[in-house]
C-alpha cells in the first residue's frame, strides 16, 4: 500500500493491529501446545486472556487493548477487566480444528461459523477505526485527507491474520468482506464441532 503526504502512519495502524491479532493467536496456540491441545477457556475473552497473563505467556496486558469507544487502557499489574479488552476469541477450538477458523477477532463483529458466511457487526453503528489512504499522485493533486471507515481484524487458528473491511455496499453495514471475500473460508468444515464466540463481557448468543 502506498501512502502520500504526511499520513504514512494510517496503514501502519492497520499493520499494527494485524500484528497484535497474530501475536494473540500465537500465544493461544502456544498455550494449547503446552496443555495437551487444550486452548484456554473461560466465560469471556477477558477471562481467557487473564489465563495467558497468570501463566506468564504474556507480561504486558496492553496487547489486549486498542483504541476503541468505551474501552480504557489496562492498568499495570492488575487483573484485566472487560473495559480493558478489545478482542473476542473462539472457544471449542482444539488442536485438530480447521486452520481456517477465526481464533481472535477485534471486538464488535459476530462470526458465523459456516463455510463462506460473512460476519456481522453486533455493535451498531460500528466505530470507524481506520482511515483511507492517498496515493502519492492523489496527495500531489491535492486530494482531501484520508476518511475514516469501519473494519476489523481477524487471526485464524493457523496464526495468519487478515484485515477485514466493512462492505460499504451492504445495506446498513450488515456484512463484511475480507481478503478472501468472506470471514469464514469456503474450505472451512466444522466436522460436527460447536464453536462459540466470547466477547470481553461474555458469550454471544
Amino acid at each position: 500500500m502506498v501512502c502520500g503526504g504526511s499520513h504514512g502512519w494510517y496503514p501502519a495502524i492497520q499493520i499494527s493491529k494485524m500484528k497484535d491479532a497474530q501475536t494473540i493467536g500465537e500465544l493461544l496456540n502456544k498455550y494449547a501446545n503446552d496443555h495437551g491441545g487444550k486452548f484456554p477457556s473461560g466465560n469471556s475473552s477477558t477471562e481467557v486472556f487473564q489465563k495467558l497473563l497468570d501463566e506468564k505467556y504474556v507480561t504486558d496486558a496492553f496487547i489486549f487493548y486498542t483504541t476503541f469507544p468505551g474501552k480504557t487502557e489496562p492498568p499495570w499489574n492488575q487483573k484485566l477487566e472487560s473495559k480493558n479488552v478489545c478482542w473476542d476469541v473462539t472457544i471449542g477450538v482444539t488442536s485438530d480444528s480447521p486452520d481456517t477458523i477465526p481464533l481472535v477477532i477485534l471486538t464488535g463483529f459476530k462470526v458465523n461459523y459456516v463455510s463462506g458466511a460473512p460476519g456481522t457487526p453486533y455493535i451498531k453503528p460500528y466505530p470507524k477505526l481506520f482511515y483511507m489512504t492517498r496515493t502519492i499522485q492523489g496527495w500531489w493533486n491535492g486530494e482531501p485527507d484520508p476518511t475514516p471507515y469501519a473494519a476489523t481484524v481477524v487471526c485464524y487458528k493457523n496464526s495468519n491474520p487478515a484485515f477485514v473491511k466493512l462492505d460499504m455496499a451492504a445495506p446498513s453495514y450488515e456484512s463484511i468482506l475480507n481478503l478472501n471475500s468472506n470471514s469464514i473460508s469456503p474450505n472451512f468444515k466444522p466436522d460436527g464441532k460447536t464453536y462459540r464466540q466470547l466477547t470481553p463481557d461474555g458469550p454471544l448468543p
